[in-house]
């Protein structure tokens, strides 16, 4: 039997991963948007990142991805914000797809987060 989830977090435009105070705060949203916790293991993971567009910050997919997961998987660091969604660490996802589209303002921003088994 396949288990599912899915949130949405709007109103902050993705960090990087940084390891700064807003990387903090990204991650503390995304934990705080999270409703339960899931006792399923997700095999597939799928992130849609909505970000302002910016000259400073290039928004590589693979340093946008690693905060979204750290939050929402367990990991061993020294944030609070972390295992949000899931007990396991990342390393039980075999399948991930990310995805990037600019919007135009901070109320669009934010990410869309599925999980499945």
């Amino acid at each position: 039997m396949s288990s599912s989830c899915r949130i949405e977090v709007r109103g902050m435009n993705p960090i990087t991963a940084a390891g700064e105070a807003a990387e903090q705060r990204w991650k503390q949203l995304i934990v705080e948007t999270v409703v339960q916790l899931q006792t399923f293991e997700p095999r597939a993971v799928r992130i849609v990142f909505f970000v302002l567009p910016s000259n400073r910050t290039g928004y590589d997919l693979d340093n946008l991805t690693k905060p979204v997961l750290d939050a929402l998987f367990k990991v061993k660091c020294n944030s609070p914000f972390t295992g949000g969604m899931f007990q396991c660490d990342d390393s039980v996802v075999s399948e991930l797809h990310v995805v990037r589209h600019h919007v135009n303002s901070l109320e669009q921003a934010g990410i869309d987060f599925e999980a499945w088994s």
